[in-house]
């Protein structure tokens, strides 16, 4: 019986290597805690801390350019010249100011964009 158990035991040891295994990451970026949890067999487990970092990264990046917090954002500068003369932008930032600008005017406003302006 007790080698019976050991065995059992054993395979169940086993098949549950083989199994994939919860793996999260935890960041703090634009000031809201992220947290990316996936399955991922033993193998896999290299590959996933790199993109995890890659992705970390992205959102620094982002950050960077789109914070209106940040004095030196691509953003905030674009917020000090507005209305007085036009400004050069990333690609990446224009885009988000006109898909941000289409949902205001799809919802009459209800979305605004422009919330913390006066602050």
């Amino acid at each position: 019986m007790i080698l019976r158990l050991c065995i059992l035991f054993f395979l169940c040891e086993s098949v549950a290597h083989a199994l994939p295994q919860q793996q999260c990451a935890e960041y703090v970026s634009m000031g809201t805690p992220f947290k990316l949890c996936v399955y991922l067999e033993a193998q896999q487990r290299d590959l996933f801390a790199e993109k995890v970092r890659e992705a970390f990264a992205k959102l620094d990046e982002m950050d960077a350019w789109m914070s209106d917090w940040k004095p030196s954002s691509e953003l905030s500068h674009v917020n000090s010249l507005a209305g007085r003369k036009p400004v050069v932008v990333r690609k990446e930032l224009f885009d988000l100011l006109t898909f941000v600008s289409g949902i205001s005017t799809k919802t009459l406003g209800a979305f605004d964009p422009t919330f913390n302006v006066f602050r």
